[in-house]
């Protein structure tokens, strides 16, 4: 670890390391520990920190060991007989009947690593957080962010903002779709997945309104190009206040200063962009402003300046 010209060794005295929360002995994190006179070194230390990892630092093999068993059912299979007749102790006689709706039981058992079930598993090779792949002849060079860390079961956050609160309100695609964390790094609420979800490789997410329900942009699906506009009340049990649908991907939506509309950004998916949109909607889900079609291609981000001014990335 080194900060401009002062250096630590992970491997000296005064450094405890450890796995965190290992599985089978073994962990995607490793937790480093240090004695009170490096960490009055380190606090000291007034350029950027950088931890570097040489090959062979850590051994890798890209899966804990372990399985997950889904159980599945399938219908309709066709395996019953009608009647039969025992006619000798070597011959049947009978009559074959297809039955359907009889359900049969099969188990899909997969690597518990492949945590976004794409079927790929990196075994060889480490990756550092830019992609870089770390061989005999180079190094890994990652930022060290100084600060308090919690830890929680996140997968693949989409969308981050906060609240009144200064709650953090996580977008994920992960079973608690949207989760608010407080300054602690605990839990406060969470909308399950069932509600409303996002999709992996895509952009969407949940702002708080004013009035402390949700505004929700979500993507379409893989398969079409049908994203929505959410409003949950987020204390009535997450009940869908409003729901409007858009042709697209909805990337962010913000509350109007009005109170009584929404802005959406908008990326036109299916059609390589020639759709994408900034509009406006009111409360009932009527169309009040569209601009961009021609001028956007895949907007990636929507926010409204202090002059009521919008700005639209991409």
């Amino acid at each position: 670890m080194v900060s401009g010209k002062q250096s630590i060794k992970l491997s000296e005295t005064g450094v405890n390391i450890v796995l965190f929360n290992p599985i089978d002995g073994k962990s995607a994190t490793v937790v480093a520990t240090f004695n009170t006179s490096l960490k009055t070194k380190i606090n000291s230390w007034g350029n950027d920190v950088k931890l570097i990892i040489q090959n062979g630092a850590f051994s890798y093999v890209g899966s804990d060991g372990g399985t997950l068993t889904e159980d599945t059912t399938t219908t309709d299979i066709c395996q019953a007989l009608n009647f039969i007749e025992i006619s000798s102790n070597v011959s049947f006689t009978g009559e074959g009947k297809c039955l359907s709706g009889i359900s049969q039981y099969s188990e899909n058992i997969s690597d518990s690593a492949d945590f976004n079930k794409d079927g790929q598993i990196i075994t060889s090779s480490l990756y550092g957080p830019d992609q870089t792949l770390l061989t005999a002849s180079n190094t890994l060079t990652i930022n060290v962010l100084v600060g308090n860390i919690y830890m929680t079961n996140i997968l693949e956050p989409v969308h981050a903002t906060t609240n009144k609160y200064g709650y953090c309100i996580i977008s994920n695609i992960s079973d608690d779709s949207i989760v608010a964390l407080n300054t602690l790094g605990e839990t406060v609420w969470s909308v399950p997945s069932t509600v409303c979800s996002f999709v992996e490789n895509k952009l969407g997410g949940a702002v708080e309104l004013s009035s402390e329900n949700l505004l929700v942009a979500l993507p379409s699906s893989i398969s079409d190009n049908a994203g929505r506009i959410l409003v949950l009340n987020r204390i009535a049990d997450n009940t869908i206040l409003t729901s409007i649908n858009v042709n697209g991907d909805a990337i962010k939506a913000i509350e109007d200063p009005s109170y009584d509309s929404y802005w959406v950004v908008v990326d036109d998916v299916k059609n390589d962009g020639k759709q994408s949109r900034l509009i406006k909607l009111n409360s009932s889900g009527e169309l009040t402003y569209s601009w961009g079609v021609g001028t956007l291609t895949h907007p990636t981000g929507l926010k409204m300046l202090g002059n009521s001014t919008l700005v639209v990335s991409e």
